[in-house]
């Protein structure tokens, strides 16, 4: 018979540890706390219970104890947010309590980096604010970017089949533009398809003349490798005629598939919609339209493309012209919108998605929308430039007084109220979420009008509002002025990384100082072997401010890996892993042209030199940036090239 196997439920004993703030040097105040004890059969705390039924899903004891610490650090150390992440006494990140040993230190942070305890606290206080400094002017240049959108139109990301997704996009066709695209030749093969069609109709069932319908639709819209030809029995014929029209139809087809013009007919394929009898049809497949599935429809999930059906409320939209939105009607509090949570993809777009409808005037123009019938075009965003400022600046975190100056407008927010009970404090988006945990904020009702409390110049503001280091009432992102105050901010932060970079420096000595500079290409973490940048470095850390300055990272860099996920810590570390990368591809160049048939002496070949390579000619020192020791003239031919690196803000690497 065979054994039954018997999962033993998951034990986790609880672990007691002491805990500091982050960057704390005196021990003597960490706090002990004692892991809960959640294992199978104990009833969890109310507060967890609800939360995490909240979330939705079942964590394993593990996470649940670990989420649980942080909720106790939080209480215990006094910290003004949520703790978010653990750190060891070495600055390594802690996942799991199971990794943790009894009574050992680990420090609690927000959200933010490791500080180094050893570190003074003058050095401390100076990266935390170039990090405050880069995280606001990350908002900035989020809400630059978007500020002024341009026109977007509904478009099929992929291929137009039923679960494609949906986006909004540049438009291919603006207005009529679609008219001058169809030339005499296009017109004469839809013309000639259509023809085909019909001669097809004599010999072919119903179910086979509808494939053929839906194949005349994309005549224009399929490459040549794509093209199948028809297949029919031994005792089917077709006139000699008819075969020579699809002979030519065929050799049209390779002439113009590949044309910009082609390319561009493609792409107004996947733009074109109808709205009729409260469906958006998708014009190149009328069997597709809009739709969300599932029976449980929620704010947040995507719009795809689904098979039409009649009686399925979930994809059926109702115009309202007044507010220039498209409601559900399963759920008509859920409108279609533009998802703006995630920075746009200028290959795929905004996602589009179904979003609790929100009767505001302005900071709501993603749920705006106008069909152009002429063009069959959904256009996204349909509000004016006010709406679409405020919007996105709810969107990137930036108070709306910034934007405005002044000016009361209707707009989503919160307000609260005196202790007195006489003055009511009105805030937007981006400072009631950085300020409701502490105040008790409610939403404010739409209909409104208010200018937000923290750009305030006839009363003290309450604090910077969504910012950390800039001032709300300083910070002019007016329509004209945006980009200049992020340029300015952008300059100022760099002035600062390079004072930091050269104070280092100089507290480094003499051998830094007189470092050899080495050529690097910087990409970021992610994104492949595009959009590489060449610094030339000559320490480690002027090495990440040039990256983090570079390539726009949202904070400062603090992690380096080469093509094969080595982790790099110091410019020597580089410059080894280079000379020994080098050696190893020129000797396997070596070995294919000898060809060697004994594989023995090709694994003896492989490895002597690498060992000779770490061990001779440079031994390895990973904390200093010192180049001292090697050979000069293999440092000569390596460093004679750029040296590829990944650059991240301490997530791990993904291969490019």
């Amino acid at each position: 018979m065979r054994k039954t196997i018997c999962k033993t439920p998951e034990l986790c004993v609880p672990v007691r540890l002491r805990v500091l703030r982050n960057g704390d040097k005196n021990k003597n105040r960490a706090f002990v706390i004692i892991g809960p004890d959640v294992s199978p059969g104990r009833k969890m705390q109310p507060l967890i219970s609800h939360i995490f039924s909240l979330l939705c899903w079942k964590p394993s004891i593990y996470k649940l104890n670990f989420c649980i610490s942080y909720y106790r650090c939080t209480e215990i150390l006094n910290l003004p947010s949520a703790a978010r992440r653990l750190f060891n006494e070495k600055g390594k990140e802690i996942f799991a309590l199971k990794d943790l040993q009894r009574d050992e230190l680990v420090y609690v942070s927000c959200g933010e980096h490791w500080i180094n305890p050893d570190v003074s606290i003058a050095q401390q206080k100076k990266q935390i604010f170039l990090r405050n400094l880069a995280s606001d002017i990350y908002k900035i240049q989020a809400f630059c970017s978007i500020h002024k959108i341009e026109a977007l139109v509904l478009e099929v990301q992929s291929d137009i089949v039923s679960g494609a997704k949906l986006a909004v996009h540049k438009p291919v066709a603006i207005f009529g533009e679609e008219k001058q695209m169809i030339g005499p030749k296009e017109k004469q093969m839809q013309k000639n398809a259509l023809t085909t069609e019909k001669a097809f109709s004599e010999v072919l069932d119903s179910h086979a003349r509808a494939h053929l319908r839906m194949k005349a639709c994309h005549t224009l819209l399929r490459y040549t490798w794509q093209e199948t030809p028809q297949d029919f029995d031994e005792d089917d014929s077709l006139p000699k005629k008819m075969e020579e029209e699809l002979f030519e139809n065929e050799e049209s087809l390779k002439k113009y598939s590949h044309s910009p013009k082609q390319n561009k007919l493609q792409k107004l394929c996947h733009q074109q919609f109808e709205y009729r009898n409260g469906q958006i049809i998708s014009c190149a497949a009328p069997q597709l339209v809009l739709g969300v599935r599932g029976p449980d429809v929620r704010s947040g999930m995507e719009v795809v493309l689904v098979e039409k059906k009649v009686d399925d409320c979930h994809q059926r939209w109702m115009h309202k012209e007044g507010s220039r939105t498209f409601h559900l009607v399963g759920n008509p509090d859920l409108v279609l919108a533009v998802s703006m949570t995630k920075t746009r993809n200028e290959v795929c777009g905004y996602p589009v998605i179904v979003q609790k409808y929100k009767p505001y005037n302005n900071g709501t123009a993603n749920q705006k929308w106008n069909f152009v019938e002429n063009i069959k075009a959904f256009m996204a965003f349909y509000s004016t430039a006010l709406d679409k400022e405020i919007t996105a600046a709810n969107y990137a975190g930036i108070c709306t007084s910034s934007v405005i100056k002044g000016e009361n407008i209707d707009q989503p927010g919160y307000y609260y109220v005196s202790l007195t009970g006489k003055n009511k404090t009105m805030l937007c988006l981006a400072c009631g979420r950085s300020l409701r945990a502490e105040k008790g904020l409610k939403p404010l009702l739409p209909g409104l009008p208010f200018f937000c409390a923290s750009g305030s110049k006839t009363r003290k503001p309450l604090s910077r509002g969504p910012f950390k280091v800039i001032s709300v009432a300083k910070a002019d992102l007016s329509s004209y002025e945006a980009e200049k105050t992020l340029s300015y901010y952008e300059e100022r932060l760099l002035s600062l990384r390079m004072k930091t970079c050269t104070q280092v420096v100089s507290r480094s000595g003499m051998a830094a100082t007189h470092q050899q500079a080495v050529k690097i290409i910087a990409y970021k973490n992610g994104d492949g072997y595009r959009n590489g940048k060449l610094i030339v470095a000559g320490t480690f850390p002027t090495l990440l401010a040039e990256c983090t300055e570079q390539l726009g990272l949202p904070r400062a860099a603090s992690k380096v890996y080469v093509k094969d996920g080595t982790t790099i810590l110091s410019l020597r570390d580089l410059v080894l892993w280079a000379l020994e990368e080098s050696f190893i591809q020129r000797n396997t160049e070596k070995q294919k042209k000898e060809a060697v048939p004994i594989r023995t002496k090709e694994t003896t070949i492989t490895k002597n030199p690498r060992m000779k390579v770490n061990t001779k000619l440079f031994p390895k020192s990973v904390t200093s940036d010192s180049l001292d020791g090697i050979d000069k003239s293999l440092l000569t031919l390596v460093l004679r090239n750029p040296i590829a690196i990944w650059v991240s803000c301490g997530e791990p690497f993904l291969s490019p």
